[in-house]
C-alpha cells in the first residue's frame, strides 16, 4: 500500500487521539521529536492525527467508570483553576 500525503488526511495537532496512540506511528530513535508513519509521508509528531488514526489497545483494558469519572473531575478542576 502506498503511503498518502499528510495533507490528504487532514494531518494536525492531535488532543485525545495522538499519533502516539495509533497502530500505524512508528517511534524515532531515542529521543528524537520526530517518528514516522506506516500510512503517511514525512515526519510525524507522536502529539499530531490525522482522519484514519487507528487506536492502538491499551493492554490495561478500558477505564472503570470510576477511574473515568475522576479522570473527568481533574480535568473540571484543571478547567475552573485555569
Amino acid at each position: 500500500m502506498d503511503k498518502v500525503s499528510q495533507a490528504s488526511v487532514n494531518y494536525r495537532r492531535g488532543i485525545d487521539r495522538q499519533c502516539a496512540k495509533c497502530t500505524m506511528y512508528t517511534h524515532g530513535p531515542d529521543g528524537a521529536t520526530f517518528g514516522g508513519c506506516t500510512h503517511v509521508t514525512g515526519l510525524i509528531t507522536p502529539y499530531g492525527v490525522c482522519d484514519d488514526h487507528a487506536w492502538l489497545a491499551n493492554p490495561f483494558g478500558r477505564l472503570s467508570q470510576a477511574h473515568r469519572i475522576a479522570l473527568h473531575s481533574h480535568r473540571l478542576n484543571r478547567a475552573l483553576a485555569g
